[in-house]
């Protein structure tokens, strides 16, 4: 069985939440068997982006007034997904889902203690790579569109709804609907598999590698005019096990011998379940490629590393959102616990930090994180220092980010928006005023977030 989902954010950052969301079952042949489909209110510390709201056009005051709360729509949804992997092995399938729609699935589930993998009864797949992959295998028979970016750099265009319009699914714009935009993906792989019958998305394998100790990648990204299937560079398999693949590339490998500067061995993590990963095997590496291949083949520090060792190498300082399978599996079900208990005594919140803190490992210090974000948006009383600690990361200084580059202090946003509103779009009006007064909302109970300066 598949299931085809899609979501609707509150910011592209794995700190926000999902806003709406869609699940619909179907076998092989596309025909629809069950479907969940809600809305999520904001918890009390979420600050969506203008430019989420202005894509998927919610209407907050409508929306938190009609929607059940995070928690609610967590057991919802994994009920739903349980019952129907507890019938048979599932997969779900989005676009470009593998790197978005995923994650927020599965931090929305732990976020409340709930096991996202299902014992390894819910596998995954994404309609961009089938397509990708497509355009790549079958060039001459597959529709290209090239499109220019906003570098005005061409590009080839894969958007779900740029492959939608050329292969007659859509006729106008996407509506940027979750269940409208499910119900897209699944007219789209139908046509795709009418006009490609050797390639259907069952059989569709995204990740490949051979028993050869170099190759070529197929482009992830389709590139050129015309388009490369594979990469120039040539690339050494270091570590490979049923989690993931390490990767050398020979092109930035340098010699060292000291896994502190793994950036001079050009490595690069894929996992299975999320990259497009096809490794076009060669007998051997080119003369140009000898003696980096012959180095790398001595070299103790690469030819000792495995998948473990290499993750645990990165020592990623990320906030828990930003990486939450790293708490571990054992601790999901202790968080649901935890949960529970304090639903049921709202005071017994310090006492059981102050137990978990006894023994102050890493992950039980990423169990408390989520412990307590859960205990200030639910929690009846809680003390205003408790927000003060959290919301000034947050959307202050931006500490909590994995990516500073982008990130926008909360008043910076609010003058964007203001800026928005002097000319705005006439489309654009009244989502923008609904907007700004959930952002006054915001501004007024945490005055503090306008009164601090960024760093």
């Amino acid at each position: 069985m598949f299931v085809f989902y899609d979501f609707e954010t509150s910011s592209r950052s794995l700190l926000g939440q999902i806003l709406s969301y869609a699940f619909v079952v179907v076998d092989d042949h596309y025909t629809v068997h069950d479907q969940l489909v809600g809305t999520i209110a904001l918890n009390r510390t979420q600050l969506p982006d203008i430019g989420a709201i202005l894509t998927n056009r919610i209407y907050l005051e409508e929306h938190q007034s009609q929607s059940p709360s995070e928690k609610v729509s967590a057991e919802r949804i994994y009920a739903f997904l349980d019952r129907w992997t507890s019938r048979s092995v599932c997969t779900l399938v989005g676009y470009n889902s593998n790197q978005f729609d995923l994650n927020f699935l599965r931090n929305l589930l732990i976020r409340y203690g709930y096991n996202p993998y299902y014992y390894g009864r819910l596998k995954n797949k994404d309609l961009l790579h089938y397509s990708r992959h497509l355009a790549l295998n079958y060039p001459d028979q597959f529709q290209w569109e090239l499109g220019v970016n906003r570098q005005n750099a061409p590009y080839w265009m894969f958007t779900l709804e740029s492959m939608a319009m050329r292969y007659g699914v859509l006729s106008d714009k996407q509506t940027h609907d979750a269940l409208a935009d499910v119900h897209v993906c699944l007219d789209l792989i139908s046509v795709l598999e009418s006009e490609f019958p050797c390639e259907t998305l069952t059989g569709f394998q995204p990740f490949s590698t051979s028993s050869s100790s170099v190759g070529q990648l197929v482009q992830s990204r389709v590139v050129g005019n015309p388009p490369m299937r594979c990469q120039d560079r040539i690339f050494y398999v270091v570590a490979m096990d049923r989690r993931a693949v390490i990767l050398s590339d020979l092109d930035r490998y340098k010699p060292n011998d000291g896994l502190s500067e793994m950036t001079n061995y050009g490595l690069r993590y894929q996992n299975p379940n999320k990259h497009y990963l096809q490794l076009a095997p060669i007998q051997s590496a080119p003369e140009s490629y000898q003696n980096s291949y012959l180095s790398i083949q001595k070299n103790p520090t690469i030819q000792s590393l495995s998948v473990d060792t290499y993750l645990a190498s990165l020592n990623n300082d990320w906030d828990i959102e930003q990486r939450i399978y790293a708490m571990g599996f054992e601790r999901i079900t202790q968080l649901y616990q935890l949960i529970q208990t304090v639903d049921k005594t709202p005071t017994a919140h310090t006492a059981l930090v102050n137990d978990l803190m006894q023994e102050p490992s890493d992950k039980n210090l990423q169990l408390v994180q989520l412990f307590n974000r859960y205990y200030l948006n639910y929690a009846s009383e809680v003390p205003e220092s408790y927000f003060k600690r959290y919301l000034i990361p947050r959307y202050i200084t931006g500490e909590y980010e994995r990516d500073l580059e982008g990130f926008q202090a909360f008043p910076l946003r609010y003058a964007e928006l203001l800026e928005h509103l002097k000319q705005p779009n006439p489309d654009d009006i009244e989502i923008l005023h609904d907007l700004k007064a959930y952002y006054d909302c915001f501004k007024e109970r945490y005055p503090y977030l306008t009164q601090t300066t960024t760093k």
